[in-house]
């Protein structure tokens, strides 16, 4: 065999948002969630372009503003879903879902940072990011820590009856893909056997046939001698 042709060498990924390493790697892992489970999360965004996500995070116009607006709010509201009925959520619970969540989201942000222990395994300087969400300034946050915040409400989003829900209902449909498509093979096995079984009897009658034709023909042949 002729040797095989060299393969294209890779084009390096490369995001100008002045990021360090951890941060990019978060950054990959929120456009894999956006894309495999923005349905689930209701964004309105069929896909979301790795380079947007990464416009958003650096939040330097009014549409990338309003892009990580929508995925802060689609996150919150995920997550809300898992306080419902508990009195002293309540308030939280209403303002998520209420129409101002856009307007109000970097507040609602913040207080729910304040409560979760966890946020500061995200991001070592807690009491200056939930300040700067408290007073509704996003912008003060570097292009790091928003990732942080983000990271954070995805995995807490991740933890969420809704997507859990989502990724139960996914589960169970592909296993019913995979007994349907084990139904078809077996199906096709034994239409296959059962068609090799009608040729096998199609060729022995044919065989006794020929072989009767022949017995008749010979005392005839004799006869006529």
């Amino acid at each position: 065999l002729p040797p095989l042709p060299a393969l294209p060498q890779p084009q390096p990924l490369r995001l100008s948002v002045g990021l360090p390493y951890a941060a990019c790697t978060r950054l990959l892992m929120l456009w894999d969630l956006s894309a495999r489970l923005g349905p689930a999360l209701r964004l309105r965004l069929r896909s979301l372009p790795l380079a947007a996500l990464a416009n958003a995070v650096r939040c330097a116009g009014a549409l990338d503003y309003s892009l990580a607006a929508e995925l802060h709010c689609a996150m919150l509201k995920a997550v809300a879903q898992d306080y419902e009925g508990l009195d002293e959520w309540g308030a939280w619970v209403r303002a998520v879902q209420s129409p101002r969540l856009p307007l109000t989201w970097p507040a609602l942000t913040a207080q729910l940072i304040d409560v979760s222990d966890d946020f500061s395994v995200y991001c070592e300087r807690r009491d200056e990011v939930s300040a700067a969400l408290a007073k509704g300034e996003y912008s003060d946050l570097t292009p790091c820590q928003r990732v942080e915040v983000l990271a954070w409400l995805a995995d807490r989003a991740l933890q969420s009856e809704r997507l859990r829900d989502h990724l139960d209902r996914r589960a169970e449909f592909a296993a019913a893909k995979r007994r349907d498509r084990a139904a078809l093979v077996e199906q096709e096995d034994k239409a296959a056997a059962a068609l090799h079984s009608a040729r096998f009897r199609l060729q022995e009658l044919l065989g006794k046939m020929i072989g009767s034709a022949s017995s008749r023909g010979r005392p005839r042949a004799a006869a006529a001698k």
